[in-house]
């Protein structure tokens, strides 16, 4: 592996995500101000469901990851291509609009409103997912990052311009108007990866009918992945389903506002994600296992420093947005975690990908889900508060951490018990700092020097960490 080459890709991604953040803190902190409370949790409830449409790719994307990560884009058959994507996009469209017909079935407007935008989305975010996947997969990731760059912009501007309409006093912001405005811009964006794309879009392609084949291949490839993945992302929402069926649309906005928060850190951390699957895949299978132990640590490591920002955005809460200041609560739960989630999604996930090992993924994710399931339920049954909701929420991904990290300690990959505690002790200093009467300089501080002594250890055993020979 070319490591200037991997360094360089990953700055590239890196670029788009921290503009993505930038984007994020627009719609994490303005949003919430300038919709409300009420119409914010109605715009949560579509964003936990956007998730589940990518589902109706049904590994159609996944596939086409798979099968061409590593390849040269010059090298690929575009004819085979053109007849992939517009068999693609043709598919995509009969599903938006049975789902934009069952829409005007739901006598809720609000609800109505939600189904409808989820449809529009469905063949924006699919489709835009299939020219996304073919740059990772060609390792295009310039192109890729100057879109996710203008893509954070405009939604940045968007949120401004919300913002001065409810302020100068000549327009209303809703959620509704908002899904509207913000699907526009996927809307451009998808247009703009077509006209990238049009050599493998239009012209001259091989009849759907000899594409049998391949669609098959495709399909069979990433369906297993794709199932992973949702069940993967059915465990990170558990504990909203259950809030957002168990309380009131006003506390499920207050209760994924936390999860935001989390969002806006961990989109940058998951750059590494979206570079090593093609870079790994170029390598032999011996070669790969030297890379899991450093990522992962280093991916701990990085995580672990971005808890001490709770300090400091406790206090912007407080003074800039009261309404939400009980999400505090469980974003001290819920925070840590984001160390146990960085690593699952961004290096075992992708080890198990170079693997192919999607199938058995997905089985331990189904475990886990039925565990976190089972939390949920008793602590909403015992406590009854979304506080305890929470903290098994919490407790599920430990476990999650424990039962993906196997199938490395048994192949030899990593000893995954040093890393377990190594997060258990962050987590459990910054949860005593947290709850310590102190200013958020103080707090900062103290979590800063407990973090160092903590990490010093694993941050000198990924130093001496030696590359074989061989590679």
């Amino acid at each position: 592996m070319n490591k200037k080459r991997l360094l360089g890709n990953i700055s590239q991604v890196m670029v788009g995500r921290i503009a993505a953040l930038l984007s994020s803190l627009a719609t994490g902190f303005i949003l919430p101000k300038v919709l409300g409370v009420t119409d914010y949790g109605y715009l949560k409830i579509y964003t936990l469901y956007t998730v589940y449409t990518a589902l109706l790719h049904c590994g159609f994307v996944d596939g086409v990851l798979l099968k061409y990560a590593g390849e040269s884009y010059k090298k690929l058959n575009c004819r085979e291509l053109r007849s992939c994507s517009q068999f693609f996009i043709f598919f995509q469209l009969a599903l938006t609009g049975m789902l934009c017909i069952i829409s005007f079935v739901i006598s809720d407007l609000n609800y109505r409103a939600i189904i409808f935008a989820l449809g529009i989305q469905l063949f924006l975010n699919n489709v835009t997912t299939y020219y996304q996947f073919l740059s990772q997969a060609t390792q295009r990731f310039r192109e890729y990052s100057v879109r996710s760059i203008l893509q954070a912009i405009s939604k940045t501007l968007l949120v401004l311009f919300l913002l001065a309409g409810e302020t100068i006093g000549f327009l209303e912001p809703t959620f509704s108007l908002y899904l509207i405005l913000v699907n526009s811009i996927d809307a451009a964006l998808l247009l703009w990866y077509v006209a990238t794309y049009r050599e493998i879009t239009f012209g001259v392609r091989v009849p759907f009918r000899d594409c049998r084949p391949l669609f098959h291949e495709l399909f069979r490839l990433g369906i297993p992945l794709t199932l992973a993945y949702q069940a993967a992302q059915l465990v990170f929402a558990l504990d909203r389903q259950f809030v957002s069926v168990l309380f009131n649309t006003a506390i499920y906005g207050i209760y994924s506002f936390a999860y935001s928060v989390v969002h806006m850190v961990s989109q940058i951390i998951s750059s590494a994600s979206t570079v090593l699957l093609p870079s790994l895949k170029q390598l032999p299978k011996q070669k790969i296992e030297h890379y899991y132990p450093i990522t992962l640590n280093i991916v701990m490591m990085i995580a672990g420093a971005a808890l001490i920002g709770y300090f400091p955005l406790e206090k912007i809460i407080q003074w800039y947005l009261p309404d939400y200041v009980t999400s505090l609560s469980y974003l001290r739960i819920i925070l840590p975690t984001l160390i146990y989630t960085c690593c699952i999604s961004v290096v075992m996930f992708t080890f198990y990908k170079v693997e192919n090992r999607s199938g058995l993924y997905l089985k331990i994710c189904c475990i886990v889900l039925a565990v976190g399931f089972a939390l949920n339920h008793i602590a909403y049954e015992t406590v009854g508060t979304t506080q305890s909701i929470s903290w098994a929420s919490a407790v599920t991904v430990a476990v999650w951490f424990v039962l993906a990290g196997r199938h490395f300690e048994k192949n030899r990959l990593k000893r995954h018990s040093g890393n377990f505690v190594y997060i258990l002790l962050l987590g459990a200093s910054f949860y005593v700092i947290s709850t310590l009467q102190i200013s958020w300089l103080s707090g900062a501080l103290l979590y800063l020097g407990a973090y160092s002594a903590i990490t010093l250890p694993v941050f000198l055993y990924t130093l001496r960490k030696k590359r074989p020979e061989a590679l």
